[in-house]
C-alpha cells in the first residue's frame, strides 16, 4: 500500500497519498496504482524530487503521449537518461516537461525524442524551462509552416510536418527547416516566426546535429536508468536516514489507526460522565457560588472560617 511504498523509499506519506490521488484522477487504474507509486517513488528519491512532482510528470507524459501505465518505468528511464545527457536534472524535467508534452505528441513526436532534443538544447546554456518554451515555439511553427517550409516538406514527400515527424523523426524536420533557410537564403526568423523557435533549431541542427542524434540514440536505449540512479542514492547515509524517518512516521500512523477504535470506545464511555459533571457544575456549583457572593461580608468570613476548621 501507500505506507509501505513511502516507507521503503523514504518518501513522505502525505505526498505519497497525494501522488496516488493524482494518479487515479489522471486515469491510472486502481490495480496499477501501487506499481505506479513504486516507480514514482524511486524516481523522486533518485531525482531528489518529491513523490507528487514525480507522479505528476509521469502521468502527464503517459496521458499526453497516450501510453499505458505499464510504460511508467520506461518514461521515468527516459527522463533520467535525458538528465544524464543534458544539463538539467530529473526534478527540473519533471516540473517543466508537461509544458511541451501535449503539443509534441500532437505534432507526431515521441516522448523519448522530445526529451532528447530538449536535453540537447540545455547543453547550450539554456535553462530547462526556457528550453521547453523554445521547443513549444518550434512545434507551433511547424504546425503552421510557411510556404517555403511546405515546399520543402512536399519535395521530401510529406504533406505536413506531422507526417514527416511521425515517419522520419523530429530531428529530420528541424534539419529540413534549417536547410530550407540555407537553400532559400531566408533567415530562420522568417520561416518559423519567433526567436524561441529559431534558437531551438540552431541548437539542434547544423554543427549540432550529430550531438542531437547521439542524445536521441541514448534515450532509445535508456532502460534501467531509473534503477541505476536509485541504486546509487539508496546507499547514501542521507537516504538511509530518510527511510528511517519515514518508517517511524508511518509506524505512528499505523498505530494511531489501530488505536482509533479503542480511543473511540473510551471517549464514548467517558463522555456521559463529563456531561454529567458539566450539568452538576452548572446546576449546583454555579448557583452556590452566586449565592455565596451575594452574602454580607461578615457572614462570608464566618463561613470561610468554619470551612477552614473542617
Amino acid at each position: 500500500g501507500i505506507l509501505s511504498v513511502s516507507a521503503a523509499l523514504g518518501q513522505d506519506a502525505t505526498n505519497s497519498a497525494k501522488a496516488a490521488y493524482d494518479a487515479l484522477s489522471s486515469g491510472v487504474q486502481a490495480g496499477d496504482a501501487v506499481a505506479f507509486l513504486g516507480v514514482a517513488g524511486k524516481a523522486a528519491t533518485a531525482g531528489l524530487s518529491s513523490m507528487d512532482v514525480a507522479g505528476k510528470a509521469l502521468t502527464v507524459t503517459l496521458n499526453s503521449f497516450n501510453l499505458n501505465a505499464s510504460e511508467t518505468t520506461a518514461v521515468s528511464d527516459a527522463m533520467f537518461a535525458a538528465a544524464n545527457v543534458g544539463v538539467t536534472t530529473f526534478d527540473e524535467l519533471a516540473q517543466s516537461f508537461g509544458g511541451v508534452a501535449s503539443i509534441a505528441s500532437a505534432s507526431g513526436a515521441g516522448y523519448k525524442e522530445t526529451l532528447a532534443v530538449l536535453a540537447q538544447i540545455t547543453t547550450k546554456g539554456v535553462g530547462t524551462s526556457e528550453a521547453v518554451t523554445q521547443m513549444k515555439a518550434a512545434f507551433t511553427a511547424l504546425s503552421k509552416p510557411t510556404e517555403d517550409v511546405k515546399a520543402s516538406l512536399e519535395a521530401a514527400g510529406f504533406a505536413s510536418a506531422e507526417a514527416a515527424i511521425k515517419q522520419k523523426g523530429l530531428a529530420f524536420v528541424l534539419n529540413l527547416v534549417k536547410q530550407t533557410s540555407i537553400d532559400t537564403g531566408k533567415p530562420l526568423i522568417e520561416l518559423v516566426g519567433s526567436t524561441e523557435a529559431v534558437n531551438a533549431i540552431l541548437t539542434t541542427t547544423g554543427d549540432n546535429a550529430s550531438q542531437t542524434a547521439a542524445k536521441i540514440s541514448a534515450l532509445e536505449s535508456s532502460a534501467g536508468a531509473t534503477a541505476s540512479a536509485f541504486d546509487l542514492i539508496s546507499e547514501t547515509p542521507a537516504q538511509k536516514m530518510a527511510v528511517l524517518r519515514s518508517s517511524v512516521s508511518n509506524l505512528v500512523i499505523t498505530l494511531g489507526n489501530a488505536l482509533l477504535p479503542v480511543l473511540g470506545a473510551l471517549l464514548d464511555g467517558v463522555n456521559p460522565l463529563i456531561q454529567g459533571l458539566t450539568r452538576f457544575a452548572s446546576g449546583v456549583l454555579v448557583p452556590l457560588a452566586s449565592a455565596f457572593s451575594a452574602l454580607p461580608g461578615p457572614i462570608k468570613i464566618v463561613i470561610a472560617g468554619m470551612a477552614g476548621l473542617i
